[in-house]
């Protein structure tokens, strides 16, 4: 069996601070599996109107939830208002023991500044899930580190996932052929101007 460490590093979740950046249907998906788990859970969103606030989650500016954060959970969509979110600064406001979780987009933070924190133990740890550049590079200084979790943003990506793409796609192209909406849309409200064409397009046959 392996050796066993000298020092325990796994820690409970329970009594702990879950501060999310972002309040997207993912976050919001992490929030429903927190239930249970007896945390406190903080958010920043700007952009998020207090009535759309989940239950149980205060929502707080950035300054503060890294400030009272054991685990950051980035969330957010990347823009340029975004991109390098997380950099040394924001680091620098993280406990020693808080640990950054990013399973958003590489760009949300800053790759070289995660490694120096990593690395001069600013934090203790991180789990990164998305880089800027994806595969991340054989020669990352990332790999180098002992206390980072990498994974390569493919949780999803099964057999039967790709094996299902065709069928779905065949099926959302007769239901719309029938008039039917499909079941996920991204833009919702065009419904109105394709019906009318519909009719358009029947008046014509």
């Amino acid at each position: 069996c392996a050796p066993r460490p000298p020092v325990l590093r796994a820690r409970m979740l329970k009594g702990k601070t879950i501060g999310l950046i972002g309040l997207g249907r993912i976050a919001r998906g992490v929030i429903q599996r927190l239930q249970g788990w007896s945390v406190d859970i903080v958010a920043c969103s700007p952009g998020t109107q207090a009535s759309r606030i989940p239950g149980g989650v205060r929502l707080v500016d950035l300054d503060e939830l890294l400030a009272i954060s054991d685990i950051v959970s980035v969330h957010a969509t990347l823009t340029e208002q975004s991109r390098n979110l997380i950099g040394p600064a924001e680091l620098r406001k993280m406990k020693r023991n808080a640990y950054l979780i990013n399973t958003a987009r590489g760009g949300c933070v800053d790759e070289q500044a995660v490694y120096e924190a990593l690395r001069s133990r600013i934090i203790a740890g991180a789990a990164l899930d998305t880089f800027t550049v994806e595969p991340l590079p054989a020669d990352s200084p990332l790999r180098e580190l002992d206390n980072a979790i990498l994974t390569p943003h493919m949780v999803g990506h099964t057999q039967e996932l790709f094996a299902s793409f065709a069928p779905a796609c065949v099926e959302n192209v007769e239901g719309i052929l029938d008039g039917v909406v499909p079941a996920f849309v991204c833009n919702p409200s065009v419904e109105p101007a394709w019906r009318g064409r519909l009719r358009e397009l029947d008046a014509l046959a």
